[in-house]
């Protein structure tokens, strides 16, 4: 959402991406990026179950401090 009100977005570009563009723009540390993308790792993990973690509980983590990240930051996820 805060990536297209922005005007960040390009037509047909990946999700991953936009999420880089996203935390450069909020001035996200390179490390809270990464954590951003262990969420989205997870959410695919969901999705389509490919083990990208070792056990669910890892992926569970990742998925709550990508969480902790969003809410620090007041990103919304639409």
């Amino acid at each position: 959402m805060h990536a297209n009100n922005y005007n960040l977005i390009q037509p047909e570009e990946k999700l991953n991406k936009i999420m880089d563009k996203l935390g450069a723009f909020k001035n996200l540390t390179s490390d809270e990026i990464a954590t951003l993308h262990s969420g989205r790792k997870f959410t695919n993990m969901i999705k389509h179950f490919k083990n990208q973690f070792s056990t669910w509980q890892e992926g569970i983590d990742a998925l709550t401090r990508a969480n902790e990240i969003l809410k620090k930051h007041n990103l919304t996820v639409v």
